[in-house]
């Protein structure tokens, strides 16, 4: 029993050494901060969830994401003041999000954008949710990338104005990646038609040769411990 004992522990150990090692490949993170707009929703309690200074009440920003042009923007949520005028007719799945009205005299587009970090050649998840206020037929876009490289477009989108979407797509980084992009939210769409985004979660996909190797450790470990 004691040799055992000492087995299952070098078993668990090997594992724990594994995972402490490819942890970050294994246990992907979300490189969006502030994916699901709850991090300072709470601040636009002033109906209808508008950033300042359309709303004075309301902050002038969004926790993590710059509103670059376009007309009005702002939050709204199932737990805050502003209540869901921009919803569409089905909310449910998604607790705060984020509206984008229409295109102003001038402009081309709506866009909120958030600078990201990625690493070169790896393989990346995307999923967002999506949604035009009820009644509305806005177009959409959510796309990766700088002013020399897109890595990712959606392609543009008229949103269902029913209920939230929500989308799943992949996408890898070239080998020459520098790393810096942004992620950029659209609505082209001008008058007061209006889209909605939130649960915006990317996350690199593990190596198979991580997995496997994860795999193994663990599956060692319980044999050696029966």
């Amino acid at each position: 029993p004691a040799l055992q004992t000492a087995q299952t522990r070098r078993a668990w150990l090997g594992a724990a050494l594994l995972i402490s090692c490819f942890g970050p490949s294994v246990q992907a993170a979300n490189v969006v901060a502030n994916g699901d707009f709850s991090s300072n929703a709470a601040d636009f309690a002033t109906f209808p969830g508008y950033l300042s200074p359309t709303t004075l009440a309301n902050p002038a920003a969004i926790d993590n994401w710059t509103h670059i042009t376009g007309v009005n923007g702002g939050i709204n949520g199932d737990t805050i003041g502003a209540g869901q005028p921009f919803a569409p007719t089905d909310n449910s799945g998604v607790d705060n999000f984020l509206f984008m009205q229409g295109v102003g005299a001038g402009d081309a587009f709506n866009l909120f954008s958030q600078p990201i970090t990625l690493v070169p050649n790896q393989q990346y998840s995307i999923s967002w949710a999506a949604a035009n206020r009820q009644g509305n037929t806005a177009t959409g876009r959510v796309q990766i990338g700088d002013a020399s490289t897109e890595i990712f477009n959606s392609g543009n989108t008229v949103w269902p104005n029913t209920a939230f979407t929500t989308y799943n797509e992949t996408f890898t980084t070239g080998a020459s990646f520098d790393g810096g992009v942004s992620i950029q939210l659209y609505n082209f769409t001008g008058g007061d038609q209006t889209t909605a985004y939130s649960n915006i979660v990317i996350e690199a996909i593990p190596e198979p040769a991580t997995t496997a190797l994860l795999g193994i450790a663990l599956l060692t470990a319980f044999r050696r411990r029966r």
